[in-house]
């Protein structure tokens, strides 16, 4: 695909996308689509909650690009800040979601509809151009190794008093 969708969720520190984005280099300078969640306003003490839509200079595969969410979520200070179990501590809740590039992920892109007493406290507009001096993102080169990941995982269990994971791998049974 030559576009990605950054899904941030519920992430507290940064008062606006761009604040995010400029912790990126390769990102802070791109045109994006803004489009502000559902959840975004309902629940103001939750944080940050988008969708931001970005063109990439080239084509890249969903492998790719969710490798390279992970190496952002564990390289940027303010991500790695926020990373925690899930709510099962059967996986890492990564701040900026690493599931947005698989083909089978749908994102919802339409306002909240809002029932009874529940209050939008979002003002202003939900999808907006934010418009930069380039057009598209160009990906640097990185290398990312799971284990990393895999140890933050065994860390916060850990601290859980959960038993620890090993690296998974495969064995063909003929």
């Amino acid at each position: 695909t030559q576009w990605i969708c950054l899904d941030i969720d519920g992430l507290p520190g940064i008062t606006n996308p761009d604040s995010l984005l400029a912790e990126i280099p390769c990102l802070k300078d791109v045109s994006y689509i803004s489009q502000a969640s559902s959840s975004m306003g309902v629940e103001p003490e939750k944080g940050l909650s988008y969708h931001l839509f970005l063109m990439l200079d080239r084509g890249h595969s969903p492998q790719e690009l969710k490798e390279w969410l992970m190496h952002l979520n564990m390289t940027v200070p303010l991500l790695y800040s926020n990373i925690h179990l899930n709510a099962a501590k059967t996986t890492l809740k990564w701040p900026l979601d690493i599931s947005t590039c698989q083909n089978d992920k749908l994102l919802y892109i339409a306002p909240p509809i809002l029932v009874g007493k529940v209050k939008d406290h979002y003002d202003g507009d939900r999808i907006t151009l934010i418009q930069k001096n380039k057009s598209t993102a160009v990906i640097p080169s990185f290398s990312f190794d799971t284990t990393g990941s895999l140890k933050l995982f065994n860390r916060f269990r850990a601290e859980a008093d959960l038993p620890q994971r090993r690296k998974s791998s495969t064995r063909l049974v003929s």
